[in-house]
């Protein structure tokens, strides 16, 4: 072997050793301080955390302000992979989705969502704490902090490593990205296939497919988002008693749950409990071509009921189950992906800063 190639090659490998390392010192630091019946599978740590991440993602932040760097972390990496995948500024992603749901967390970690019931949920909020039932709010705003900070420690190094590979320069291989994700669960295996079709869509030839893929992929990534915090999102739902009894209970807390996006003319709130309405479905999304989109919405029958105004079957019981938010989520990804509303930041305050770097320049100026 040629002398200089085997010193670049040690140098390549220990390179890539000293990162693993690194990163998963990080993560593993992180995990420890999360309760062991909060915490899920941890992330790959192939991926290069940045030194921004670490200080932000840390489980020693408040997590208020780690709710805050997350929310417009999350729609800054939206805006850089739609225009990386060439997509007008009319279509969505996964990290655009993701910044509002992490704003929803957000009021349940502040403990603003527990002031804002009506004096019946607040009610029944109450009888579920005093039963026993439903863990006690702090409890709560404890538990959505740290999935949180889970889900963004794991997404936020993935998406910042795919627009490294695919959209700066000249594009890498796909088998480099692939190769620093796992692929052992069935989530691990979904979260891969989204990205590959994010690849995909980067170089698809019409405006079409590069939405199918995009949604698709958007579609696949929250499957496997959701499937990774099955546990501790069931725990919540999780209720006590005879199975009439903790249906009610389950559809009770269910029904407190909504989404909420708004942009500086519009306001959409998308409540759990109600089969998501059929309003301004992307033209290019109404007639599907790609196969794997395709099945997908077959399986979830997300495309049935042609003429009604709401996809039936849709809204939610239990919030806890895993196949009902799944059901929920796929149509909820096709109908919204092309609003306006959700491409705007959650930070409102932070609307101004585009780039990552003005947003590390930013916070390292707050300090």
């Amino acid at each position: 072997m040629n002398y200089k190639y085997f010193c670049l090659t040690i140098t390549i490998l220990t390179s890539l050793a000293t990162h693993a390392v690194t990163s998963k010192q990080w993560i593993d630091k992180q995990w420890a301080e999360i309760p062991i019946k909060v915490q899920v599978a941890k992330p790959s740590p192939l991926f290069n955390i940045s030194a921004i991440d670490k200080k932000m993602l840390a489980s020693s932040v408040d997590p208020l302000v780690r709710n805050t760097y997350i929310n417009h972390t999350y729609s800054l990496l939206g805006d850089s992979l739609s225009r990386c995948i060439g997509l007008d500024q009319t279509f969505g992603n996964w990290y655009y989705f993701a910044s509002w749901a992490s704003k929803s967390a957000g009021e349940i970690i502040s403990g603003r969502k527990f002031k804002q019931l009506s004096p019946w949920q607040d009610f029944w909020v109450s009888v579920l704490q005093l039963a026993k039932v439903l863990q006690p709010q702090q409890e709560l705003q404890s538990l959505f902090g740290s999935v949180n900070q889970m889900i963004a420690a794991e997404m936020i190094p993935l998406g910042k490593t795919f627009l490294e590979f695919f959209c700066q320069g000249t594009p890498r291989p796909w088998k480099d990205f692939r190769e620093l994700m796992f692929n052992k669960t069935y989530e691990d295996k979904i979260l891969q296939a989204a990205f590959f079709n994010y690849y995909q869509a980067i170089f698809a030839q019409s405006i079409n497919l590069k939405k199918e893929h995009t949604i698709l992929a958007s579609t696949w990534q929250v499957i496997s988002e959701q499937k990774r915090i099955d546990n501790p999102i069931k725990s919540v739902f999780d209720a006590q008693g005879p199975t009439p009894l903790k249906k009610i209970i389950q559809r009770k807390c269910t029904d407190i749950g909504d989404y909420h996006m708004e942009s500086s003319n519009t306001f959409t709130t998308i409540v759990l409990n109600q089969d998501i309405i059929k309003k301004n479905i992307d033209h290019d999304l109404k007639k599907i071509d790609l196969p794997a989109l395709k099945k997908l919405y077959k399986e979830e029958h997300t495309m049935d009921f042609k003429e009604a105004p709401s996809i039936n079957g849709t809204a939610c019981q239990n919030w806890g189950s895993f196949p009902q938010r799944k059901k929920f989520l796929t149509a909820m990804f096709w109908v919204y992906i092309n609003k306006v509303e959700l491409l705007s930041t959650p930070e409102k305050s932070f609307s101004h800063i585009k780039t990552f770097s003005k947003w590390e320049e930013t916070l390292l100026q707050q300090k």
